[in-house]
């Protein structure tokens, strides 16, 4: 089985009050996302601490940070010019996120370390619910393996769980995945999937190395 998004959906209704309500959440969370930034930020004193605590810190600076990049990005008013994205760096650090928030074993298959000029909180955003997703359907004790290439132009983002197969986990799954293919989309990419060999399923991501910037606010 193969289903490919390559279209925009319609608008539904109601999706202008959500981002509403959206923008408002942000700005009621910012406070207390600075506050954490702040307290987990490296002090004077930090290097008599433990290491396993200053690693702790350090991660949670890094969640801190993240959350601070997507509501700085709900939030902006207007286009946001693209930059050079370290993809693999970026992959990285979503595989980092997800398995602390999942502690699915996650392993990287880096074959390329290319730069692709992109919005770096929408690729984020992409590759991070991907990667939750396939936690989701491996569960804790199971096994995700991320692939990341270049060839033909296009960088290569191939997330295979071993999961049950796409549509038989709980629901929650299809959201995850229409964030991700928005945000490939508006890249100029494209998002797959397939039923993995064996069991499981791959959700690949397609990127051209170059693109016309899309507007994005």
């Amino acid at each position: 089985m193969e289903a490919r998004w390559d279209q925009p959906r319609p608008d539904t209704g109601g999706e202008s009050q959500a981002d509403d309500r959206l923008v408002e959440l942000c700005h009621d969370l910012r406070q207390y996302v600075a506050a954490g930034l702040l307290l987990t930020d490296r002090m004077r004193g930090d290097e008599d601490l433990p290491e396993p605590v200053r690693r702790r810190l350090s991660q949670a600076n890094d969640q801190f940070r993240a959350v601070a990049d997507l509501m700085s990005a709900e939030l902006a008013d207007g286009s946001r010019a693209d930059a050079w994205v370290e993809v693999a760096g970026l992959v990285e650090r979503c595989a980092e996120s997800a398995r602390l928030a999942t502690g699915t074993q996650i392993v990287l298959e880096v074959h390329a370390r290319p730069r692709l000029a992109g919005d770096a909180v929408l690729l984020s955003r992409a590759v991070g619910n991907v990667l939750e997703n396939a936690c989701r359907a491996s569960g804790p004790a199971g096994l995700v393996v991320v692939t990341l290439d270049e060839r033909d132009g296009c960088v290569w983002v191939a997330v295979r769980d071993d999961g049950p197969g796409f549509g038989r986990i709980p629901d929650g799954r299809g959201r995850g995945l229409l964030i991700a293919r928005t945000a490939v989309v508006q890249h100029q990419g494209e998002l797959a999937i397939d039923d993995a060999p064996g069991h499981g399923a791959v959700v690949s991501i397609r990127l051209p190395l170059v693109h016309t910037p899309a507007v994005r606010g």
